[in-house]
């Protein structure tokens, strides 16, 4: 593994989130952020706090949600995982900003409110 990848995990979960022993960290990362998540997790975890990952910021995994649903039910299973978790680190990147293009305009607004809900809570607990 890249040690940039190292000292920017070891950055984020010292510095940044002040990772303490027997926390519960929750990660939300794309899958373009593996490298970086399997670092987090070994800092994570070297600290006796326990990690869970979140792949969820994927323009691809959106996109399949989006043009799918009729309609889009509370992420209640989301927010338990937030409120059972001492700490957040988001980490976005996006491989294609436009692999949403054909969604209608109602099913993407629709779409952003519920998860703009689950980030107002998760950003209620310590995050980064």
């Amino acid at each position: 593994m890249d040690p940039r990848v190292e000292m920017h995990a070891e950055k984020l979960v010292d510095y940044c989130a002040e990772v303490e022993e027997g926390e519960k960290v929750l990660i939300g990362a794309p899958p373009c952020a593996s490298e970086l998540v399997e670092a987090l997790n070994a800092e994570i975890a070297s600290r006796d706090a326990f990690p869970m990952t979140l792949w969820f910021y994927d323009d691809r995994i959106f996109r399949a949600i989006k043009k799918n649903f009729d309609e889009l039910p509370e992420p209640s299973h989301l927010e338990a995982a937030v409120e059972n978790s001492d700490v957040f680190i988001a980490l976005r990147s996006f491989d294609n900003r436009a692999e949403d293009s054909d969604i209608p305009s109602e099913k993407d607004q629709e779409f952003t409110l519920k998860i703009k809900e689950f980030f107002e809570k998760a950003y209620e607990c310590r995050s980064v």
